[in-house]
């Protein structure tokens, strides 16, 4: 039997392939059969925190076309998926946007909750079923959680984010100044793409 299809928008960010891999770990070890695939190119952030740490790259996929069912994180928007996604076989949807088009896929259970990051809700399932997470997945989320609400100074920072943080870190070890690390490769791959552009 095909495995479900875990992915997110087109050229995920580090929440989106964060929150893939992640949940990804959860399901499998519910019982699941499940497959992380992302389609496109992956953003430079998620790229530097997969390489600085020594992980392994998620599959990429052209679409899912091959999958029966499809599971969608940091993701709910036609847009975002580029076609790439029937909407009738996505069943689940695990998002933090305002705006969304959730009712346009019409066999989806959705949890769409106005937190910082997709990371912080897939941490939250790990915490609440007490469901042991790898230190992989644990340094993913964190990482995408201190990304995504700009080390809790963004507008969109909330006590759930920071209560996630702080239990992550007890898995993932991630140094106090790890954020400005992360923000400094941020920017200077940010600098790097300009550079790029204008030449």
């Amino acid at each position: 039997m095909k495995p479900i299809l875990i992915t997110c928008y087109v050229n995920p960010d580090l929440d989106g392939v964060a929150g893939a891999i992640a949940y990804g770990e959860f399901l499998q070890k519910t019982g699941q059969n499940v497959s992380v695939g992302l389609i496109g190119k992956l953003h430079e952030e998620a790229r530097y925190v997969l390489d600085h740490f020594g992980f392994d790259y998620p599959q990429t996929i052209l679409n899912a076309a091959d999958f029966a069912e499809v599971i969608l994180v940091d993701a709910s928007d036609l847009n975002g998926l580029e076609g790439n996604v029937s909407p009738e076989k996505v069943i689940e949807i695990i998002d933090h946007r305002q705006i969304n088009e959730a009712d346009k896929f019409p066999k989806a259970k959705v949890q769409i909750e106005l937190v910082g990051a997709a990371a912080t809700l897939i941490a939250e399932r790990f915490i609440q079923s007490k469901i042991e997470i790898s230190p992989k997945s644990a340094t993913l989320l964190c990482s995408a959680i201190i990304s995504n609400t700009l080390n809790f100074k963004g507008g969109v920072t909330t006590d759930r984010d920071k209560l996630a943080v702080k239990w992550l870190n007890q898995f993932a070890g991630l140094p106090p100044d790890f954020w400005k690390e992360l923000f400094s490769a941020k920017s200077n791959l940010v600098g790097l793409k300009l550079a790029e552009r204008i030449n």
